[in-house]
């Protein structure tokens, strides 16, 4: 528990800082290249997300899993997993590229989306999969930060205005390079050398064991970036710019869960066939989540206009019901990667397989339903209503894997949403008067210190934060002891 914790402070304080350093980054580039060039690097990003699942295709998680129960495998695991992504990474391109050049689209916008598709290849060199496998997670903060205060620096530097569309793009891809040259340096100061091995033979036996992993993540970039793909082929470029500003915001949120995902694996990789304490660590995971998913939702959802104004400028205002449905959607994303997650290390890869796998064919289904009506509003939709369908298949195969679901840290975390919202709902109406006057900012601070006060007492008051309980053991035992 001693070491999850260590891990769990270390990606959180590379969380912080990263997440900081990408809302001042892209609250810098939207309001530099207003809504229509915005639109263009997220629909750019989001394209290069679809081919980038050819160069991941699950391989990561499955040699963080091997790694986490033999790390004496290090060396000749990584150096055929490194080999096989490189190889993926240029057909990827390749691809990519195909795919850019038989599209319609302006000659300016396709040198975008070729600078963007850079970043596949330097995707293919990131080894953190060995760094969690061996919950070293120093060196995956320590690289999270670094290369996060280099892309903020960059683009204040050299992003001015909407001309600057593929400057932006090439710090993209010039910040993945640094990325995966950052971790190298510390692989090569830990093992000495990186052995490439090419073994046509262990590529396909990779591919196979991953292919399940590989749908799962096929999905999940689905269901965060078919709405901007759909938008983009079907809308203006301004709208996809409000809609990719929203999207942005939820990506950001979402990026927590991974990370605390990413410390609570290796550990759950380790107690596979001891249900008692797979248990245990659900538990203890959707504890650790819930703290982070309940102010998060309920302040994603009431201060959408401020998060708004302050990152993105007043032009993003059209993007603020897009944001609050899908901050809706939120809890239900967190929930699907407790309870989802797991199964991918207890040999359960196929059952979450088949449930993503339809719940994505649901979801291009819902946005190419939606989106032509109801523009942003309908893609928003549309991802809420998967990450539902997602969250009922995916507790079903958890529960026949683990015996039940983690009850009681759900109803307190659900009841304890409900109280904040109640809580903050009376807080509005009684200082509207004051708040209403203060500029964005200061009404973002305020509101904000408000929710996450109200949070943190209705965890306690819930029990979801052991404070309260705590407390009452500690009367208790000053109870006996003045008896005695």
């Amino acid at each position: 528990m001693l070491t999850i914790l260590r891990n769990i402070g270390l990606l959180t304080l590379s969380t912080v800082v990263t997440t900081l350093c990408g809302l001042v980054a892209t609250g810098w580039l939207a309001r530099a290249l207003q809504p229509e060039q915005f639109g263009v690097i997220g629909f750019g990003t989001a394209l290069v997300g679809f081919f980038s699942l050819l160069v991941n295709s699950g391989i990561a998680t499955l040699a963080m899993r091997e790694i986490a129960r033999d790390p004496g495998c290090v060396p000749e695991l990584t150096g055929t997993v490194v080999s096989l992504r490189l190889t993926l990474s240029l057909v990827s391109y390749g691809a990519f590229a195909a795919v850019l050049f038989a599209l319609d689209l302006p000659a300016d916008a396709r040198a975008v989306y070729l600078v963007q598709g850079v970043q596949l290849i330097a995707q293919a060199l990131v080894l953190d999969f060995v760094f969690a496998g061996i919950q070293r997670m120093g060196a995956i903060a320590l690289r999270q930060i670094g290369t996060a205060l280099l892309t903020l620096g960059a683009t204040v530097l050299l992003v001015h205005d909407s001309g600057d569309t593929a400057i932006a793009a090439g710090i993209t891809a010039g910040s993945a390079a640094v990325n995966a040259l950052w971790i190298w340096i510390g692989y090569v100061a830990l093992f000495r050398r990186m052995t490439f091995r090419f073994s046509v033979r262990r590529w396909w036996d990779l591919l196979a064991q991953s292919a399940p992993i590989s749908i799962g993540g096929f999905v999940w970039m689905a269901y965060h970036s078919t709405g901007v793909l759909v938008l983009g082929l079907m809308r203006p470029a301004a709208e996809v710019g409000l809609y990719s500003a929203a999207y942005k915001v939820v990506t950001l949120v979402v990026m927590l869960a991974h990370v605390i995902r990413n410390a609570f694996l290796p550990p759950l990789a380790n107690v596979y066939g001891d249900r008692p304490a797979m248990q245990a660590g659900v538990r203890r995971f959707v504890v650790t989540m819930a703290a982070i998913a309940v102010p998060v939702t309920v302040g994603g959802m009431a201060l959408a206009p401020e998060i708004l104004a302050v990152l993105f400028g007043p032009a993003f205002e059209g993007a603020r019901e897009p944001m609050r449905i899908m901050m809706a959607g939120v809890p239900l994303l967190f929930l699907v990667i407790v309870l989802g997650d797991p199964l991918l290390v207890w040999h359960r890869q196929r059952p979450y397989m088949m449930v993503m796998l339809v719940c994505g064919i649901a979801n291009a289904a819902l946005c190419f339903a939606l989106t032509p009506f109801l523009g942003a509003l309908g893609a928003a939709t549309a991802s809420v209503t998967t990450a539902a369908l997602m969250l009922v298949g995916i507790a079903g195969n958890h529960i026949r894997t683990v015996g039940l679901l983690p009850a009681r840290p759900l109803r307190q975390a659900g009841l304890s949403v409900l109280l904040t919202f109640a809580a903050y709902a009376l807080f509005a109406l009684g200082a509207a008067d004051f708040t209403g006057h203060l500029v964005p900012v200061a009404a973002f601070l305020v509101k904000g210190c408000v929710i996450v006060a109200l949070c943190g007492l209705a965890m306690m008051v819930t029990g979801l934060l052991p404070v309260v309980r705590m407390a009452g053991a500690w009367r208790r035992s000053a109870g006996q002891q003045a008896r005695a």
